[in-house]
């Protein structure tokens, strides 16, 4: 008996000791993230977006899942659709040559992942458009690329997006703003709005009529830990009990057992719940707040220090300082007052970030070598622009002023005080076409000429959390007066005797190109160009945008002789930096193998603690 009790011991001891180390082999063997080739996964996945926006397909999903009141409100602009080359040791490259897209997502999350009641199949919205973007990747890379879908919590996805290499992008997050700096968005493949859905237990449930009745000690609050509505609701209802919960059916079933009386998440999914619930007449949904957008989110690169060619690495963190600024001034409510002060304020501004955090305190450290550091160092930020461009940038009665003007210098007020150091804006004046001709070159820290991120222009430049927005329109001049007088749409534009006018490099020329095939389109390098061609009789009728095409009309004095009107969607403004460059030799995990499954040394250890255990 003793020596059966020692062996016993003996074990135990070693087993345990099997254990340790296959606890350190697997730790040690874990994947840390890839740093180098994210952006160019998440432009090819942008530019696959961009493929099935114009094809169709992004909105027959949405018909087919989403209620027509929800409203699409795209983050890009319309146009041409780039695909980039893979550098060999980066993230696409791995998507590549594996033949496996590793997408995160919540499941289950009706309408967007769940199981057909049924047929038993797996089905939604965001299923068949992961689906449909690994199509379009297997056709533009020449190699079969399937979905591997991860299961998780938003905020276990968006943690292992950062530390690991287990996923690739997380798909099917709400746009998170600031509070997860590691994330990059693509382009919005769909658009949610935040909602609260309250039960008949409570007497609030007849009387209620805004979200900020809920803040209330005796109101208790269900929200998904890590999101939009979390976030919105220890900003906006401090006083209310919060329960922020990880798994989507444990919040659902905070108010089905009556533990809590309201729940705080985005539209279409309070409904896609309610739809399967025996009483839904218990409960009532009403939508707050502004739009928000669906995207797919990669991990952003982390580049060396040093870098050959311009100054390519540190971009990203001067976007970052920017948005947090911009966050700040938001809070501040600076940002509606510069707008309404330069008549800017129609179209109504689309955020894409989401409501405003805390002000920041903390601000992205400036890596040697990069783009920040020599902002701070030189104590000015280099910025593009057109000029003139009404209402962004213009000459006003005394000096030069508008949204563009006003908003950086307050930006560069905020990022003196952040660094202590005095920074100012300089204007290095440019052609759109030349803003974004040269991403290596040197020319300007930040691009600001009232534009909007597009599937193109997502290959080689990063965008801030919006501030503005714009929608496109057409002006009709004096030129072909029956025209102007008979044109009800931009599509009485495409006739062979109409000349319209675009400014080269934009998306708007893009547009002509495609649906005004018939008539003359006149490229111009410059917005002075552009007017005058249509104020002078040189043009039918121009493409651009309001507020840019309104300002015009409204400062020439004669808006009588002019047809104006509206087409296609809203779109939010942002700034620009070139995308860092990750140098090939970069030293930090450019070639992390893909955490698939368990390693194999994990594998021989789990075998010996079998057969130890079987001794």
């Amino acid at each position: 008996q003793r020596f059966n009790l020692q062996h016993h011991f003996d074990k135990m001891r070693w087993i345990a000791a099997a254990l340790f180390v296959a606890v350190l082999v697997s730790r040690a063997m874990s994947a840390p993230a890839l740093t180098n080739g994210n952006g160019e996964l998440l432009a090819a996945i942008n530019a696959a977006i961009g493929q099935l926006n114009a094809d169709g397909t992004l909105s027959s999903l949405r018909s087919n899942y989403y209620p027509p009141e929800l409203t699409f409100r795209p983050s890009c602009l319309d146009g041409s659709v780039v695909y980039p080359s893979a550098s060999a040791t980066g993230a696409l490259a791995q998507v590549i040559s594996s033949g496996s897209l590793r997408l995160g997502r919540q499941f289950p999350n009706p309408p967007n992942n769940y199981i057909n009641s049924t047929s038993g199949a797996y089905t939604g919205f965001e299923y068949e458009l992961g689906l449909a973007i690994a199509s379009k990747l297997s056709a533009q890379y020449s190699k079969t690329i399937t979905v591997q879908w991860v299961d998780g919590s938003l905020a276990t996805l968006a943690t292992n997006l950062r530390d690991t290499n287990d996923l690739d992008a997380i798909l099917g997050s709400a746009v998170i703003g600031l509070t997860r700096t590691w994330m990059t968005p693509s382009c919005s493949y769909a658009s949610t709005q935040l909602s609260f859905m309250i039960k008949n237990t409570t007497r609030l449930f007849e009387t209620i009529t805004s979200e900020l009745q809920l803040n209330d000690p005796l109101v208790k609050v269900a929200v998904s830990a890590g999101t939009l509505g979390d976030t919105w609701a220890r900003a906006n209802i401090p006083n209310a009990q919060i329960f922020a919960v990880s798994s989507l059916t444990e919040l659902y079933n905070l108010i089905l057992n009556d533990t809590v009386m309201v729940v705080v998440r985005p539209e279409p999914f309070n409904s896609a719940w309610l739809m399967n619930q025996t009483d839904p007449s218990a409960y009532k949904i009403m939508n707050f707040g502004d739009p928000s957008f669906q995207a797919v989110f990669t991990r952003k690169d982390a580049c060396a220090a040093t870098a050959t060619r311009s100054i390519r690495t540190g971009n990203q963190e001067l976007l970052d300082a920017v948005d947090r600024a911009l966050n700040n001034i938001r809070n501040a409510n600076y940002l509606n007052a510069i707008l309404a002060a330069n008549n800017a304020t129609s179209p109504a501004h689309i955020p894409t970030c989401g409501a405003p955090v805390a002000n920041f305190t903390q601000w992205p450290t400036p890596s040697t070598g990069g783009t920040l550091a020599a902002v701070i160092a030189a104590g000015t930020i280099r910025v593009g622009r057109t000029f003139p461009n009404a209402p962004f940038s213009y000459q006003q009665a005394t000096s030069v002023g508008g949204v563009d003007v006003d908003l950086l210098n307050e930006i560069a007020r905020v990022l003196s005080a952040a660094y202590s150091k005095t920074i100012t804006i300089t204007w290095v004046e440019t052609t759109l076409t030349n803003l974004f001709a040269d991403p290596n070159a040197d020319q300007f820290d930040l691009i600001a000429a009232g534009i909007g991120n597009s599937y193109s222009r997502f290959k080689d430049f990063s965008f801030s959390c919006s501030y503005a927005s714009l929608q496109p329109s057409y002006v009709i001049g004096t030129k072909n007066t029956t025209l102007r007088d008979t044109a009800t749409s931009v599509s009485d534009l495409n006739v062979a005797s109409a000349t319209v006018g675009v400014l080269a490099g934009s998306t708007t020329a893009a547009y002509a190109n495609n649906n005004l095939p018939l008539a003359t389109r006149v490229l111009v390098a410059t917005t002075s160009e552009l007017y005058q061609g249509v104020s002078n009789g040189t043009f039918d009728a121009i493409l651009r945008q309001d507020p840019n095409n309104a300002f015009w009309v409204a400062a020439s004095g004669a808006s009588a002789d002019y047809n104006t009107g509206l087409y296609g969607n809203v779109f939010p403004i942002s700034f620009g930096v070139r995308r860092d460059l990750c140098p090939v030799s970069a030293p930090v995990a450019t070639t992390a193998p893909r955490a698939n499954s368990a390693s194999p040394i994990v594998h021989s250890a789990l075998i010996v603690i079998v057969a130890g255990l079987m001794a």
